[in-house]
């Protein structure tokens, strides 16, 4: 089915616009999957695999289908990326952005979860679940108080940093505890490890505390694979991810799919290339809004 969305290929300068328009935001957020196609081989790749990225203010999404995870991928993909951070699990893949001067986000829902899944050392993991529900009651407060970028950064370093002095103390007083293939030492090491990334949001008002943002968009993907398997083919795959990208965009803007792809693909042949932008979800929303297009 997948193969026979030949429309994607319409909608393909529309997808490179908003790659356009998510390369020059100063923050984004990135994870990957698995694609549906993990279940059969596509054209001689047995795993393949569906990036999303996005970005803090949910606005845009971005899906890319790729035959393989290598960190090549990521490099390629960050190639014209003109912003700082790169907010992202602890894949070492991302590690090539950082030559190019962009910092590396970490995610504290990674480490949350791997905590949780310590049975072996639960009073231990406990102690550090504590500081770490902390953080996340600083951010709650931030979001419900509709704080900016500075505001957030105050409180984070009046609030948060302490708190994180005390968990890295935490953490130095629990090394060596565990062994090495256990659940409790891959949740220390997790943190341990990726101590640099996941402090980046306490100095900067614009990161996230996680990549949960990218998590939710992968959602889709897991629950659908479930029906049908397997994208059956790359062109399938890529074509699947174009489609992605737009409605789930348009998901996040709040405008309807199915109307909002009507009109774009009646036009869109005789649209000028200079103004792809106004196709986007986003300009196609603006225009809605300001009475440009009438809702169906």
């Amino acid at each position: 089915m997948c193969d026979w969305l030949s429309t994607a290929h319409h909608l393909t300068p529309i997808v490179l616009a908003m790659r356009r328009d998510l390369l020059r935001r100063p923050v984004i957020q990135s994870d990957d999957t698995h694609d549906a196609a993990n279940q059969r081989r596509v054209q001689g790749c047995q795993k393949p695999f569906l990036w999303a990225w996005t970005a803090p203010e949910r606005d845009l999404v971005l899906y890319e289908f790729e035959v393989t995870r290598s960190m090549t991928i990521v490099d390629a993909f960050l190639a014209d990326f003109t912003g700082e951070v790169v907010v992202a699990d602890g894949y070492p893949g991302y590690n090539p952005c950082q030559k190019r001067g962009v910092k590396r986000g970490g995610c504290f829902a990674h480490a949350r979860r791997y905590l949780r899944e310590a049975t072996t050392h639960p009073r231990e993991a406990s102690k550090l679940l504590v500081h770490i529900q902390m953080l996340y009651a600083v951010e709650k407060r931030a979001k419900e108080l509709g704080l900016d970028a500075e505001a957030r950064l105050r409180l984070r370093q009046e609030e948060s940093k302490p708190v994180l002095a005390e968990l890295r103390a935490a953490l130095d007083r629990m090394r060596g505890l565990g062994t090495p293939d256990g659940a409790f030492y891959k949740a220390w090491h997790y943190l341990d490890a990726q101590w640099p990334h996941l402090t980046l949001f306490v100095d900067d008002g614009r990161v996230p505390i996680d990549n949960n943002n990218s998590e939710q968009m992968m959602r889709p993907v897991a629950v659908g694979r479930k029906n049908w398997l397997f994208a059956g083919s790359i062109k399938g795959g890529k074509n699947a991810a174009i489609f992605y990208s737009v409605i789930g965009t348009c998901k996040l803007l709040g405008i309807p799919p199915f109307e909002y792809l009507r009109d774009v693909l009646s036009r869109i042949s005789t649209h000028p290339h200079r103004l792809i932008h106004e196709l986007t979800p986003a300009g196609w929303k603006a225009a809605r809004d300001a009475g440009a297009i009438k809702s169906a």
